[in-house]
């Protein structure tokens, strides 16, 4: 026990003191969140440029080799990960 943090001790300690139940059908509820989980990771994003920010957008991508797609992905995962930030 000495290897769970503080989260897993208190989960361990809510199921000892019986506090989960068991629900019917698990085998169909796995599956179900499973189909929940695939599409969350399906999920698209539809953005409109200019002509202009596409062409500058394109020429970047060009320059570093990637598709339109792939240049776009990555710099927009970046940017999440706090590793692009705005300079005005």
């Amino acid at each position: 026990m000495a290897n769970l943090d503080q989260e897993e001790l208190e989960l361990l300690e809510s199921v000892e003191n019986g506090e989960w139940q068991s629900i019917d059908n698990v085998e169909s509820e796995i599956l179900r969140y499973q189909q929940i989980a695939e599409q969350q990771f399906k999920t698209s994003i539809n953005i409109e440029l200019s002509s202009e920010e596409h062409r500058l957008l394109q020429q970047l991508a060009n320059s570093s080799e990637q598709s339109i797609i792939s240049f776009t992905q990555d710099i927009l995962r970046k940017f999440l990960a706090g590793e692009l930030m705005k300079v005005l």
